[in-house]
């Protein structure tokens, strides 16, 4: 069912979240615009640009439930377990759709759902039963946009299917800790710490 993304995903007026993102380089976001250019501005909402781009990881919560303190021992937590990861190249694209909203594909899937188990376990650590309930159907991808309530989804998967755009290679050599805003028709964020992740060669 095509959904308004802001209407299902209600924040308060000024909400501020923790959350741990992964950011593109600016191959994958050059990309990214090219399939961006042929997306209908009259039936999804506009473009997310090149800067606010990122592959979330986990929405962790509200900076007025979890303080600075509990986040950063999440962070102190990943560093060990992250460096020691061994990230491979990942191949962003192609695109599909979720919801109405036209997103780009990250692979290979399970190393990068490793990635969001050890984000999801130093959080409890260090929450506990105070841990926001969270889906553990993980879908690693990069939104382009988000959907609007009222379009035919099929206007924008006809134009996009026709493009022969090439998928890109990415190393994943961060994990960023962010304040995230959301700012309609996208998000944006302020990095608060990051966190390195091995690669696998």
């Amino acid at each position: 069912m095509i959904q308004n993304h802001f209407t299902t995903h209600v924040w308060k007026k000024g909400e501020i979240r923790w959350t741990f993102s992964v950011f593109p380089d600016d191959k994958v976001r050059d990309m990214i615009a090219s399939y961006q250019r042929h997306l209908d501005r009259k039936v999804i909402f506009a473009p997310i640009p090149r800067k606010w781009l990122h592959m979330t990881i986990l929405s962790l919560g509200n900076v007025e439930e979890i303080t600075n303190e509990e986040a950063s021992r999440i962070a102190d937590r990943l560093q060990g377990p992250c460096r020691r990861m061994r990230m491979p190249r990942l191949t962003v694209g192609p695109w599909w759709s979720w919801s109405g909203s036209p997103e780009i594909q990250v692979r290979p899937e399970p190393p990068i759902r490793e990635l969001f188990g050890e984000v999801i376990k130093a959080s409890k650590a260090v929450l506990g039963s105070r841990m926001p309930i969270h889906s553990m159907a993980f879908i690693p991808h990069i939104s382009m946009a988000y959907s609007r309530d009222y379009y035919k989804t099929q206007l924008v998967d006809r134009e996009l299917e026709r493009l022969r755009i090439k998928d890109v290679g990415f190393r994943a050599r961060k994990l960023s800790l962010v304040r995230q805003a959301q700012t309609p028709p996208y998000y944006q964020w302020r990095e608060y710490e990051e966190i390195e992740l091995g690669q696998a060669d």
